[in-house]
């Protein structure tokens, strides 16, 4: 569990997702509803990528949405996102998520997985309205080092990383406290 949320409830039962998910014209209303909200938000996406979205398209987007609805979520750099991707809608508490193939993301644009994969985004867009006050964060903004910058369509604000940087050295000064831990932890 990491700072931002609660573990998902564990459970055998499986819950049918009743929205007409393989219906095109409810298609057409959740990629114009995804496209407006990130298009509203600063997200810069072209009006027919939600039409033949790649995986890596569909990667920035998603990993975009869920870190509006929880910023200290923590997906891994450099992993794939068959391996982020059904943890994080069980974080997130995605209610069908037990219906989910992971397999569906090698393709994402196929008709047996995007109706699905659409549903997916088109629901994180649906919290994400809930949680309004809250900006979105672009995965592009992130920086190693210093402050982390989230951008929202009206205005930027910082957050300050966990253990401030020191722009002289470069090095991360942490509290006392977690070095001592740290040294515990090593030797016994």
């Amino acid at each position: 569990m990491w700072p931002g949320g609660a573990p998902a409830p564990l459970g055998t039962q499986t819950v049918k997702d009743s929205r007409p998910l393989r219906d095109k014209s409810y298609q057409s209303k959740m990629r114009q509803d995804v496209y407006n909200y990130l298009t509203s938000s600063g997200f810069d996406i072209a009006p027919g990528t939600l039409s033949s979205i790649s995986g890596k398209d569909y990667k920035a987007i998603f990993e975009t949405l869920v870190l509006t609805v929880d910023p200290f979520y923590p997906f891994v750099e450099g992993s794939r996102l068959e391996e982020e991707f059904v943890p994080a809608l069980r974080a997130l508490r995605y209610p069908f998520s037990q219906l989910i193939d992971q397999r569906w993301l090698a393709a994402v644009a196929s008709p047996h997985s995007w109706p699905s994969l659409l549903g997916v985004l088109h629901w994180l867009v649906e919290v994400c309205k809930v949680r309004s006050p809250v900006p979105i964060v672009k995965i592009a903004d992130f920086s190693r080092c210093g402050m982390t910058t989230c951008r929202a369509a009206t205005q930027p604000f910082k957050i300050p990383p966990i253990f401030p940087t020191n722009s002289m050295t470069s090095s991360t000064t942490r509290p006392s406290h977690f070095n001592t831990a740290k040294r515990r932890m090593t030797s016994g």
